[in-house]
């Protein structure tokens, strides 16, 4: 009887023991999570770029006029991610896009036009002009990046009434319709070349 209480004895202590065992977490596999941090002072670029035909009814040689704009974007450094990740909140890209619309802006000066009318102009068109989500991946891209919902988040960039007409006085071209003039001109071009 003696050895029958041993063995009972031996299987609930091996029992426990396996029991604590299975969840006691091991420190080995314990990873942290990581974040990609890159160099103080980095930058994304991206080069924003339109061709425009100067001779359209000419088909060989075609002469076209180039305009280019770098827009520079910071990547997160390890402060950024530490602040983001004590901070607990989501990023709402508030912040990003008035630094779009900052970076536009010197590039239009830069081109010698107004930047501040010229940046509300397309403000104000992309609210009253974009086409539905859905249609095409450019009217999305440019809906998500020019489209916003609450204008009140915007007021460091000024853009209470940026629908004004006198706005549109003081800024010469609009920079969407060039931008979907381009596109159309880009798709009748490739539906006859397609025959179609």
């Amino acid at each position: 009887m003696d050895f029958v209480y041993l063995i009972l004895i031996y299987l609930v202590i091996d029992g426990v023991i396996c029991e604590e065992n299975k969840f006691r977490k091991n420190p080995l596999l314990d990873r942290r999570k990581r974040y990609v941090a890159f160099p103080k002072g980095s930058t994304f670029v991206i080069n924003l770029t339109i061709t425009k035909p100067l001779l359209a009814n000419i088909t060989n040689p075609v002469t076209n006029f180039l305009g280019e704009c770098d827009v520079p974007f910071p990547l997160p450094t390890k402060e950024d991610v530490l602040k983001a990740k004590l901070s607990k909140k989501k990023p709402l890209h508030y912040r990003q896009r008035r630094d779009l619309y900052f970076h536009l802006e010197d590039a239009l000066k830069a081109m010698g036009l107004n930047g501040n009318s010229c940046v509300k102009r397309l403000l104000c068109e992309a609210k009253n002009s974009l086409p539905p989500t859905g249609k095409s991946v450019v009217a999305d891209l440019l809906s998500s990046i020019f489209d916003f919902y609450d204008v009140d988040k915007y007021n460091d960039h000024d853009h209470k009434n940026f629908c004004d007409p006198k706005v549109f006085e003081n800024c010469d071209i609009s920079i969407l319709g060039l931008l979907y003039y381009s596109l159309n001109v880009a798709k009748q071009t490739e539906e006859s070349e397609n025959g179609l």
